[in-house]
């Protein structure tokens, strides 16, 4: 195969004899060879990470107040959930800080109330779908990944570092509607790359689920339209391009010569004559390898010329990308108030008012709702929540800033509980040796899209910064949970490096590539304790406290 293991044949039989059977790993490689096993693999860690003490703490923490209070009383047909002139604390036996949530759309409190009629309303109930779409995001984690850039070893990166990252951890294990957000996108985002994988007028299809999806996401979360933006804008660019600048964009900026795996695997990297051990262990040392017909990620060949496209063509296929990713999601969002549309509401003359609503040179109202219809809850609704996220500026201990999310400066503790010199603490702490690479990652990324000029490391990119920077214009305060959709994007990006490393050829970058991402891993389970409310020893839990803004 090749000269290492020629002239490991040549040695003495004794001198073959290696410190470790390496045929007991032949077996695992067979495993690992089969994707669906990788898969299930994933998918049975993070069950385990995430339903293991789900139901612990046993009661309201934090949001879940709003969140999963609502969502009990959604099941029961609940008419106050929507109407923002109701206070829960008016009702006969009030639970202590309860309040009706209605300044979110309100499919997230739907999927909540769900689980509550599966479990009952209980800790497990409004919070086994969080844990249940936490699961889902990693595998559409790494479809996404195997899908875009066609690449095993990226895609289990990719996925493995997302069931160790804190936030997602976090918002997969209480009872509010962020985790559905970051689920829906990512289904979105796969369907989206799947679209991009073919011509554009043959994948048109695909642009309908990810629509689909794109519209749950927004029917659960206002911060979807910064996706819903993207991806109508990349796909509308697919259609009015000239076929030219396509080619050019995906041409590669120094030519390579195109390298099918497939054909024939990759020589290790050199080996010494002495070590004939190390020799042994890489022949069975598992392989990521590609399936048929793909090439390995920054090896392209020049793409074919692009058939003649007319112009009505064209017309058509914009026409339809509009549809699919813009009016499709619109619909789907009022689609999630169906509840509200068949309940009776009377609003009250004082709380009929809606506006002056302000968006740059647009201004509309005031106005007075002129009756209690569903189109008149309809937009009251809206009114009332673009009221409430554009004027909350009241302080919060937990409140941070845009930028400091890329750092992990500033968590939000959901739960805190102090017995007997012991602490039990939930907080949303982001994996911090993952996060202070993110900086990193974002310069590297850009200077690898304009060297190789990769569409699917670009798209990537964009999705970063179009749920991150959006944030540094908002009026109202924040919060670190915010960062949630960016960060499986994030995480790509950190994968994309640590598999470029990995092929390099070096054994040092690739054992650099290794123990980063085992250094990621041990940070988690470090730092588990905290994310978990596992009661430790005061002492232990300030050993955690590395800034002063994360106590």
């Amino acid at each position: 195969m090749n000269s290492v293991l020629a002239e490991d044949q040549a040695l003495p039989a004794q001198s073959l004899s290696p410190a470790v059977d390496t045929s007991r790993f032949r077996a695992v490689r067979g495993l690992i060879s089969r994707e669906w096993v990788v898969v299930l693999m994933l998918a049975a860690w993070t069950i385990f990470l995430l339903f293991w003490r789900l139901d612990d703490p046993g009661k309201y923490i934090y949001d879940e107040v709003y969140h999963a209070f609502t969502g009990n009383l959604m099941v029961q047909n609940d008419p106050k959930v929507y109407e923002w002139w109701e206070s829960a604390q008016s009702l006969p036996n009030p639970i202590d800080g309860t309040q009706y949530e209605w300044t979110h759309p309100p499919l997230g409190k739907l999927i909540i109330g769900g689980s509550i009629i599966l479990f009952g309303n209980n800790s497990l109930g409004w919070r086994f779908s969080n844990a249940v779409f936490g699961v889902a995001s990693v595998l559409l984690v790494y479809a996404l990944g195997r899908v875009l850039f066609r690449d095993r070893l990226l895609a289990t990166l990719a996925a493995g570092i997302m069931t160790v990252e804190g936030l997602m951890f976090a918002e997969s294990r209480i009872g509010t509607n962020d985790i559905f957000q970051l689920a829906f996108l990512l289904a979105a985002y796969c369907c989206f790359a799947l679209f991009l994988r073919r011509p554009a007028r043959q994948a048109i299809a695909w642009l309908f689920p990810s629509g689909l999806f794109l519209g749950l996401a927004f029917g659960s979360k206002w911060p979807a339209i910064f996706s819903i933006v993207l991806l109508t804008a990349v796909a509308i660019l697919r259609g009015i391009l000239p076929a030219h600048w396509i080619a050019w964009l995906q041409a590669p900026r120094r030519r390579r010569k195109a390298i099918d795996l497939t054909q024939a695997e990759p020589d290790p990297p050199p080996v010494p004559a002495a070590s004939p051990q190390r020799a042994a262990a890489w022949e069975d040392a598992p392989r990521f390898e590609h399936p048929a017909g793909e090439l390995a990620p920054g090896f392209e060949t020049a793409p074919a010329p692009a058939p003649h496209w007319p112009f009505i063509s064209r017309i058509g296929y914009v026409l339809a990308s509009v549809i699919a990713l813009a009016l499709l999601p619109t619909a789907i969002y009022i689609a999630c108030y169906l509840q509200m549309f068949l309940q009776r509401h009377v609003i009250p003359p004082e709380y009929a008012q809606v506006g002056p609503f302000n968006l740059g040179p647009i201004s509309l109202g005031p106005a007075t709702l002129p009756d209690s219809s569903w189109r008149s809850m309809f937009i009251g609704e809206q009114w009332q929540m673009w009221h409430y996220h554009t004027t909350l500026t009241a302080g919060h201990p937990y409140y941070s800033t845009w930028w400091e999310w890329l750092l992990d400066i500033r968590p939000v503790f959901y739960y805190v509980d102090r017995t007997n010199g012991y602490v039990a603490n939930t907080y949303n702490l982001g994996n911090p040796l993952l996060y202070w690479f993110f900086p990193l990652a974002l310069v590297a990324a850009a200077i690898l899209i304009f060297k190789r000029r990769d569409l699917a490391l670009a798209l990537i990119l964009a999705a970063a910064l179009i749920n991150w920077l959006p944030w540094a214009l908002s009026p109202r305060g924040m919060f670190f949970y915010h960062f949630l959709p960016t960060v499986p994007f994030m995480v790509l990006m950190v994968a994309y490096g640590l598999s470029l490393l990995w092929r390099s050829g070096s054994r040092w970058l690739a054992r650099l590539a290794v123990g980063y991402t085992a250094v990621v891993f041990l940070s988690f389970a470090f730092f588990y304790t905290q994310l978990a409310a596992w009661p430790v020893p005061e002492w232990y839990a300030n050993l955690h406290y590395w800034l002063p803004s994360w106590q």
